[in-house]
């Protein structure tokens, strides 16, 4: 059950505040470990901040998405959603500026896993086929070597609770207690699942439970189809067993706390779905992480020759949850 499960106790984080100061912290461990190994003839422009990854992460994000939509064979809706969970949850524990773990690797070790965890039954070879850059060998090679990192940093809880089936409930829930409403429930799925692959993009599934998220869906899908959001409303109180006209005070501020919760997921999920823009600013971002790549090799391998430095990372490696 997701109430008691690793997923909510270790990977939804209290608020946006919380989230972004574990990737700060995340980002400036990395940054502090390199920065005394930097020269002044090495002609370094300094690392992206934890805020400027994140536009990189977005962007891999919906290449991951377009990816997942282009895969043969087709793959399932949860394993598509497990991905990305993996995904998000690793660059709270490990900085998207290290090479060897780079997000479009990562994002494909990701995929990966979740379709071995969801026992969607493809081989290595016909995974890598999906790829369209690099050679099929050196490409499973490289998966199969980030796996056992990838488990390693997300301390081996692979469980991830998805909306698909919270959905399923709520729109058999509606059928069931609101036959009267005049259309049929089942336009409102493919706008939902627009919803789910927006939602993939940003942090929504890192901030709040998979049913609310399936609400949040429901109330985008009522939008989109012209409907009136009372009906989800409606809905509250039928679930609930409450009277809409004669029930308590507290219950009807309930029912509204959860609207204006629902509302704010959807809020989310919309603005950070948006694409990434093409502008100066984001090849900025680019440019640079870019040059932290180039430069990573030699940075590493000053790291390297100082025991101590190599014993601290390690250190930080084994603390970062």
């Amino acid at each position: 059950m997701y109430a008691t499960s690793s997923h909510k106790r270790h990977w939804i984080f209290a608020n946006p505040e919380a989230l972004a100061e574990q990737r700060r912290l995340v980002n400036e461990r990395f940054v502090s470990l390199r920065q005394p190994y930097i020269a002044e003839d090495d002609n370094f422009e300094g690392f992206p901040n934890s805020e400027e990854e994140l536009v990189i992460v977005r962007v891999v994000s919906h290449t991951g998405v377009r990816f997942a939509n282009e895969f043969k064979p087709t793959l399932p809706l949860p394993v598509r959603w497990i991905a990305f969970m993996y995904f998000k949850r690793f660059y709270t524990k490990v900085c998207s500026l290290q090479l060897n773990t780079a997000p479009k690797r990562m994002m494909m070790v990701c995929f990966f896993l979740a379709a071995k965890v969801y026992e969607f039954n493809i081989s290595t070879s016909q995974f890598v086929s999906n790829l369209r850059s690099g050679d099929a060998a050196s490409n499973a090679d490289n998966i199969l070597k980030l796996e056992p990192k990838l488990m390693e940093e997300l301390n081996y809880e692979l469980t991830v609770h998805t909306p698909y089936k919270a959905f399923e409930g709520h729109l058999l829930e509606m059928k069931a207690r609101m036959s009267l409403l005049g259309f049929d429930l089942e336009q409102l799925r493919p706008h939902a699942m627009e919803f789910f692959e927006k939602a993939m993009i940003g942090d929504a599934m890192l901030l709040y439970a998979p049913t609310h998220i399936a609400l949040a869906a429901l109330k985008y899908a009522l939008e989109k189809c012209d409907k009136s959001v009372e009906i989800l409303k409606d809905f509250f109180y039928r679930f609930l067993d409450l009277d809409a006209f004669n029930s308590r005070e507290e219950d009807r501020e309930q029912v509204q706390k959860v609207l204006n919760h629902v509302g704010a997921i959807c809020d989310m999920v919309l603005q950070q779905g948006k694409p990434i823009p093409a502008n100066n600013e984001t090849a900025d971002i680019k440019r640079r992480i870019h040059d932290v790549y180039l430069f990573a090799t030699k940075l590493d391998e000053r790291l390297r020759n100082n025991p101590s430095a190599q014993q601290t990372e390690e250190g930080n490696d084994s603390d970062s949850d």
